[in-house]
């Protein structure tokens, strides 16, 4: 039959056999092909922090670490803001277990002007804010919340923390020092 046909026909069906045949390989080449590129994709989008073994964002209890203390009638909070890091003023509030005796004594902040706040204090590197109670209590909670953000654009979600305060002064009063006995002394001496 091929030989009755004409050359030109010949030639047609040559053609369409190996278009055919680069039909089959690219069907297998063309997924192929695709896969190769979505993880390349992959690789350029995560290969930053997977390389480098950490993220361009600190989390935000090392961003803002928040201590307290409970000194004679203040409770004391303190934040050690990292570098390239700030805490909103607005966003800080305080809900302790005792009624508070006054206002809260809070510094003023660096006025910045904010996006999505408008006109703001901020705090960077650290911040310490007091409290007054009016309680003789030696351990007490209290409920802060803050927000902060980084300087290169990440606003972390506000923060809502609980603290359980013991008073130091209490806890220096409670220590015992035992002085060791002068009999169990000379023994521990003979021994050795």
């Amino acid at each position: 039959m091929i030989g009755c046909m004409n050359p030109s026909n010949l030639a047609t069906l040559s053609a369409l056999v190996t278009l055919m045949n680069q039909w089959k390989r690219a069907r297998v080449m063309i997924p192929l092909v695709l896969v190769m590129i979505l993880l390349t994709l992959i690789q350029q989008v995560t290969a930053a922090p997977i390389s480098s073994g950490e993220s361009e964002f600190l989390p935000v209890d090392q961003a803002f670490v928040l201590t307290g203390d409970l000194q004679e009638n203040t409770i004391l909070l303190r934040w050690t803001i990292a570098d390239g890091y700030y805490l909103y003023r607005h966003k800080l509030d305080f809900r302790p277990s005792v009624p508070l005796s006054g206002e809260p004594g809070i510094e003023d902040g660096q006025e910045r002007e904010d996006e999505y706040f408008g006109k703001v204090q901020v705090y960077h590197h650290y911040l310490e804010v007091s409290l007054p109670i009016e309680s003789d209590r030696d351990e007490m909670t209290i409920e802060v919340e803050y927000q902060g953000c980084a300087e290169s654009g990440l606003c972390y979600l506000p923060q809502k923390r609980t603290l359980r305060l013991t008073r130091l002064d209490h806890l220096k009063s409670s220590v015992v020092v035992r002085e060791p006995e002068i009999n169990s002394l000379n023994m521990l001496l003979n021994i050795a």
